[in-house]
């Protein structure tokens, strides 16, 4: 690398600790990165205005290590900082943002004569969102309806309009007038019409961050359980709902107000096939529920949630404790207490949902809001002593 004497940190790169780790926040590119110990270190050298000799000396008396090992510490974190521009750089050197092609997809208008062939229309509520859906064929109503009953609402004036319309070769679903999906198998619809009111109500909420996890609560706060596909969290939503806790999501954690706190999202419990023998054993009936095809080519089967378990707006709670399940047919049950570092980590290799940039401000409240709440792993392989797991730790 060509020597820095004196490296610089770019104006809008801001760093946030997390106990003896930290947090960047590159606010341009709206990006985080999780620093650990040594780096956070380095860092801070950095703010002090050190030059690399100066620091790689510092970082050997501080970690008790030889010159040569805390020069490659050093030079190893500048060089990966600078890459990703957290290091301001000369005008001459500083990367330009890519040119953005002019999107050449166009959606297809409802054609007007579709809409005289409605036979039955619903409305579901959502967040503020509510959304009226319109079938041309009461075979449609049957296969989308039950996926979404438990959110029906009053007919009133609606935020945004579903139409599932009949073809030749199969059904167009629209919304707001515009085609999302054409020449869709009847296996096809139900995916497609939740994955739009989900999108509609995210839409008409103002929410700071969306985590893709499951979320049960207790009366006194909410336990979110992030992970990716195949990780578990679904079954374990379920299994915690069976158990007695309400039900905010299996899929998303809405962040928002000035304590981001958790606002109910309670779509069906979405199992997919593979997931179903484990959970029958709490809930016999998903066994009879239909399966339906995701557009990733997965089958699932929509399972409403228990009535008497469902959190509804204006509920809100706070986070109590972060927990990330692992699903592992191999383990023994394990509980870990982790680091908020390490739960960042995690949390930031997910799915997060941003419907608008993030200020300072508000970054500042999410590493407090880390901060205030409890933090763990779990690593599983049956279902009834995760669930059990769980739920001692809630006192």
């Amino acid at each position: 690398m060509s020597r820095r004497s004196t490296p610089r940190i770019a104006a809008d790169v801001h760093m946030f600790p997390l106990d003896t780790e930290a947090l960047l926040f590159r606010e341009s590119a709206q990006e985080f990165y999780v620093l650990n110990a040594t780096a956070a270190v380095i860092w801070c050298f950095l703010e002090e205005g050190r030059d690399e000799t100066g620091m790689a000396a510092q970082l050997a008396s501080t970690l008790g290590t030889d010159l040569a090992q805390a020069t490659v510490f050093v030079t190893s974190a500048l060089d990966d900082w600078s890459a990703k521009g957290f290091l301001a750089q000369p005008a001459a050197d500083a990367p330009q943002p890519a040119a953005r092609a002019a999107s050449a997809a166009r959606l297809t208008p409802v054609p007007n004569s579709d809409l005289q062939g409605i036979v039955a229309e619903r409305w579901y509520g959502l967040l503020n969102a509510r959304v009226q859906v319109r079938f041309t064929d009461p075979a449609q109503q049957a296969l989308v309806h039950p996926a979404l009953a438990h959110l029906e609402c009053a007919s009133g004036a609606a935020t945004d309009v579903i139409d599932v319309v009949a073809g030749d070769r199969g059904a167009t679903v629209y919304r707001a007038g515009e085609a999302r999906g054409t020449d869709l198998d009847a296996t096809e619809l139900a995916p497609l019409v939740k994955g739009e009111l989900w999108e509609a109500a995210l839409q008409s909420y103002d929410f700071l961050l969306g985590i893709h996890a499951g979320v049960v609560a207790t009366p006194n706060g909410c336990i979110l359980l992030p992970g990716p596909a195949g990780s578990g969290k679904s079954t374990l939503t379920a299994a915690l709902v069976h158990a007695g806790l309400d039900y905010f999501s299996d899929e998303l954690a809405i962040l928002s107000g000035s304590g981001l706190d958790v606002t109910p999202f309670p779509l069906s419990f979405c199992v997919k096939s593979t997931g179903i023998d484990p959970l029958a054993g709490f809930f016999p009936a998903l066994r009879e529920l239909p399966l339906h095809l995701r557009a990733d080519g997965r089958q699932v089967a929509y399972m409403p949630p228990p009535s008497d378990r469902i959190a509804r707006q204006p509920d809100h709670r706070p986070v109590h404790i972060i927990v990330h399940p692992r699903f592992d047919a191999t383990v023994t049950t394990q509980w870990r207490p982790i680091t908020m570092a390490e739960s960042a980590r995690l949390l930031l290799a997910e799915c997060l949902i941003v419907p608008k940039p993030l200020s300072i401000d508000a970054v500042q409240r999410f590493v407090a809001w880390l901060g205030r709440t409890k933090h763990a792993k779990l690593t599983f392989s049956d279902l009834p002593t995760a669930t059990n797991s769980v739920l001692s730790h809630l006192t």
